[in-house]
């Protein structure tokens, strides 16, 4: 596997362990309702189509010229927002089924998986090494 697809497993899988975590401390530590967690995995989710959005787009424009990459990924980049925006406010509108909060909490999830990368990388570095 090519060291952008680990990246991008990572990327996925430290969302997903930011959700669990974040939630787990928001329904049994703070005493939110299930709302809570279910908002915090819709936004997660939502990160995790970013992330291989993203993956799929650069790949695209490495392949073109410096300026065609660069009016290209201007309008993936609008594109990921607007999926982040379509997220929020599917989570906003529904608040029966999800905590406004845990929604906040979820989109975060990329940005803090995207600091735990050296951890993972360093890990795997380790496994392959024994």
């Amino acid at each position: 596997m090519s060291q952008e697809k680990k990246t991008l497993c990572y990327l996925i899988l430290g969302n997903f362990i930011y959700a669990s975590l974040i939630s787990l401390i928001g329904v049994f530590l703070l005493r939110l309702d299930v709302r809570f967690a279910s908002g915090v995995f819709l936004s997660s989710i939502g990160a995790s189509i970013v992330a291989v959005h993203m993956f799929f787009s650069l790949q695209k424009s490495i392949d073109m010229g410096e300026e065609g990459a660069m009016k290209r990924e201007r309008t993936q980049a609008l594109k990921r927002m607007l999926i982040m925006i379509m997220v929020v406010s599917v989570g906003l509108v529904l608040p029966a089924w999800f905590h406004p909060l845990g929604i906040v909490a979820g989109v975060f999830a990329l940005k803090v998986s995207a600091y735990l990368q050296p951890f993972f990388i360093y890990k795997s570095q380790k496994v392959q090494q024994d």
